[in-house]
């Protein structure tokens, strides 16, 4: 990890091909960095001058002290090369490659790219990009990049970890996070990614203790078994992912490997490796930042019933509705919490779930916040949603009680403010309360947050039941020592092997067994009930069918016989003697019914 915490959190700086001109891409790093008062070393490389932007630039590498953290490289594609095995040569541990020109555009650019990457990895050098936007360490304010975004001096830092393949589109996203007032801890654009991919940003986000949450843009992982690695990781630290993956279409994926150099895959791959890992899928801008920032609140979550305090008895109707197709319910008050809710609350308001408090209430923010209390602390209420409208005269009075109740509060709220007052939603959003300018996206949002810490809980109440469970580790580390063996001669599992991986897994398989005589099969099929099925069996015929190797709607001991044989002569007449037949398959004849 050496070479990441050099490049995002560096102590010295060097800026190769850097630029007086503020505005040009040699010249923005370099301002940001003077803008945002770095605290480290900043070395300026350019034979044309001897200052730049008013601090002292050097003519080359070998003026400055040997082995600096981060290069930031803004030279042409044609001499990018020259910079970077420069930079390895002086001990530089890290680079971000601001330039474009490599394999996103020409077979010359993607042989170029490629002597880029040999140099790193023989050099044991990190490097971003290149046709990348840099990055920011956001926390502690170092822009390594051109964004021009930074032109806003006041980024809010945080606890989400922004991580874009796109560069312009990252640009986009960290702009709006600034507008919506989500704190980010680093904003990281990877482009095309010659060295660090994506996965290990993820997994670096994973391990750093000013991240609590990692949130991204997703054309294509360039590593299969890295990105599991990385999501795994992120399971193990119970640090939430959610990724908004384009490329769904053919014509997005062309647009894809235009863009990066990315080959989209298979999205229904990716939907499926998501749900598995816990990984919280996003559509659209809204969304990434939507989800990120509820999920920054590490408050515990048991269940999913929520309870509404609402100054609109229709914007709680609207929530009801939306809670309950976004897989939550509306939690069912106990007496206590009904009784002590008539105290506070005037007599036309309602304390039942949803809680309309009325405009009347919420005028006196104290009462409005014992109400507030009051459901929190209901033992069938598990998180909690606030909708207000308007309020510009006591706004600021009502969020700092809003305020004071996320600080104290053990469960996770989100609040709905609707043309709220400016003053008042900031004050929230400074102090992290999750606050949506519309009810659906904070249902939703809180939807997503409630989904992925139960998604956490069932699989920490699954490792442990696992871990207890010394027959079963016995068993599966017996079956990761059988397929080893196998591995080491060929790369396929018969059907039936594949049977015995999925049901040491309590994965449901069709009902059946396997034969070596007909006589073998007939008493399976018995056993099983007619009609049955019955297939070769071998790890070297992968489509059975192709080689007459598949009989179906088998409906007696007859009809099996002579299956049985037919399969047997089918397959030797299309494969010869050559081919191991390890027996035959007699499974359950199942119905497919079509949704």
């Amino acid at each position: 990890m050496n070479g990441f915490n050099a490049m995002f959190k560096p102590e010295s700086i060097v800026i190769y091909g850097a630029s007086n001109n503020p505005i040009k891409v040699g010249g923005r790093p370099l301002r940001y960095l003077l803008e945002q008062n770095y605290e480290g070393k900043l070395y300026p490389i350019n034979p044309k001058y001897e200052t730049v932007q008013g601090i002292r630039c050097y003519p080359s590498l070998e003026e400055i002290p040997y082995g600096a953290d981060l290069a930031i490289i803004a030279v042409p594609a044609a001499t990018t090369y020259e910079a970077i095995e420069k930079c390895a040569a002086h001990g530089i541990k890290s680079a971000v490659i601001l330039t474009a020109g490599f394999a996103e555009v020409s077979e010359e650019g993607k042989t170029l790219q490629q002597r880029i990457t040999e140099l790193a990895r023989t050099n044991g050098m990190r490097i971003l990009g290149p046709n990348c936007l840099g990055m920011m360490n956001v926390s502690k304010k170092i822009p390594a990049t051109f964004a021009s975004i930074l032109e806003r001096k006041d980024m809010l830092p945080g606890r989400v970890a922004v991580i874009s393949q796109s560069g312009a589109f990252g640009n986009h996203i960290l702009g709006m996070a600034q507008d919506m007032r989500v704190g980010l801890s680093y904003w990281i654009t990877t482009g095309n990614e010659c060295d660090i991919q994506l996965n290990d940003c993820i997994a670096f986000a994973a391990d750093d203790e000013d991240t609590d949450v990692i949130a991204g843009y997703v054309e294509d992982v360039r590593d299969g078994e890295k990105f599991l690695r990385a999501l795994d990781r992120c399971l193990e630290k119970e640090k939430p992912v959610v990724l908004c993956k384009v490329g769904k279409t053919e014509s997005g994926s062309k647009a894809a490997q235009s863009h990066t150099g990315a080959l989209s895959g298979n999205h229904k791959v990716y939907e499926a490796v998501f749900r598995q890992k816990g990984v919280i899928q996003a559509t659209n801008l809204y969304d990434i930042l939507d989800y990120a920032s509820v999920l920054a609140q590490k408050k515990a979550v048991r269940g999913n019933r929520i309870a509404v305090v609402t100054i609109s008895g229709g914007a709680g109707v609207m929530i009801a509705d939306r809670c309950e197709t976004a897989g939550m319910r509306i939690a069912e008050f106990n007496s206590a919490t009904e009784a002590a809710l008539k105290e506070v609350l005037p007599v036309f308001a309602s304390t039942k779930n949803p809680v309309d408090i009325t405009a009347q209430a919420v005028a006196n923010p104290d009462l409005f916040a014992n109400a507030v209390d009051i459901c929190m602390k209901d033992e069938g209420v598990d998180a909690l949603i606030i909708y207000l409208g308007a309020l510009d005269s006591i706004g600021e009075r009502i969020a700092e009680k809003i305020v004071t109740i996320s600080e104290r509060a053990e469960k996770p709220f989100a609040v709905t403010w609707v043309t709220g007052p400016k003053k008042a939603i900031d004050m929230l959003k400074a102090n992290h309360v999750p606050t949506f300018d519309e009810p659906i996206r904070c249902v939703d949002a809180v939807g997503k947050m409630i989904g992925y810490r139960l998604f956490v809980e069932k699989r920490r109440s699954a490792c442990l039941s696992e871990a207890g469970s010394s027959a079963e580790q016995r068993d599966k580390a017996e079956l990761k020592q059988w397929l080893s063996e196998i591995s080491k001669t060929r790369k396929t599992l018969s059907e039936h092997e594949a049977r015995k991986v999925l049901e040491a897994f309590e994965i449901p398989v069709v009902q059946g067994g396997l034969a070596h005589s007909r006589e073998e099969a007939v008493s399976l099929a018995g056993r099983i009930g007619y009609p049955v099925v019955l297939k070769v069996n071998s790890p070297e015929i992968a489509h059975k069918s192709d080689v007459g190797g598949v009989m179906l709607s088998l409906r007696d001991a007859e009809a099996v016989e002579g299956a049985y044989d037919t399969i047997i002569q089918n397959v030797r007449r299309a494969l010869g003697d050559a081919v191991a037949v390890e027996g035959i398959l007699v499974q359950k004849m199942e119905k497919c019914i079509a949704e």
